[in-house]
This record gives structure tokens, sequence and C-alpha cells, in this order.
């Protein structure tokens, strides 16, 4: 006999693919070496996450190389910034549909992934107003 499910739970997964990958993933923290092996990888993700968003917006400030041409250096660029934000968007979604087994543990693995990527990531060694101060005081 097949199991009946109500309209409420077909609206949440809309797609079998997303039913049994919400499935796996929360059959697979059930187990500590399952959530073991979870609580890694969510942490490498937030990590890359937060590592893509500073190389785009190290991308986006400036560029990494010159070629020759001016107007295929610009095309590079943007092509890189948007691959990078890309695969951005695509691990953030991952990392919604981990958050969305509602487990504590890898809710705060992927914190503390983010904080930790976003502290190694986007690391300053100067205040914005104190280079351009510095590069005033160097010209004029």
């Amino acid at each position: 006999m097949e199991t009946q499910t109500s309209p409420v739970t077909d609206m949440m997964y809309h797609t079998d693919t997303y039913r049994h990958v919400h499935r796996w993933l929360y059959d697979t923290a059930q187990s500590n070496a399952g959530l073991a092996s979870l609580a890694c990888a969510v942490a490498i993700a937030s990590v890359t996450s937060e590592a893509c968003s500073a190389l785009y917006t190290r991308l986006r400030d400036r560029p990494l190389f010159w070629l020759g041409p001016t107007r295929l250096t610009i095309f590079l660029h943007n092509f890189l910034a948007s691959l990078l934000h890309g695969v951005r968007v695509a691990v953030m979604f991952s990392l919604m549909m981990v958050f969305m087994t509602l487990d504590p543990c890898l809710c705060v693995v992927m914190v503390m992934g983010h904080i930790l990527g976003h502290l190694v990531c986007h690391w300053s060694f100067a205040w914005v107003s104190d280079s351009i101060v510095e590069t005033k005081s160097i010209y004029h």
C-alpha cells in the first residue's frame, strides 16, 4: 500500500530529487560518523563560500592581471567574477539544504565556518580611511 502525503508536504518538496537529498542528509545526520563527516563538509563549504566572496570583492575592486588589450582584461575579469558568484550561490544553496535539516550541531558548525572564513578571507591590515590618508599624503 502506498503512503499518502498531504498537499502541504508535496508543496514543501518541489521535486523528488530534493526529497531524496533532504532525506539522505537527515539520515546521515542521525549517525555519529555521518554527523562528523557532514560537520567537516559544512565547515569546508562555509569557508569556501566566504573565500569566494572575498575573491569576488577583490576581483571587482581591481584586476588580478593585465593582458594586452584592455577590453580582453575587462571581459576576463567580469567572466571570472560571474563564475565566482555562481560558485558561491551554488555553495550557499547547498548549505541552505543542510541548514534545513534543523540539526543544531550542523547549524552551529555552519555559522562557525562562516565566522572563521570571514575572519581569514576578509582580513584587513588597515582601515580603508587610513589607506586613503596615506595615499593622499604620498602624492601631496
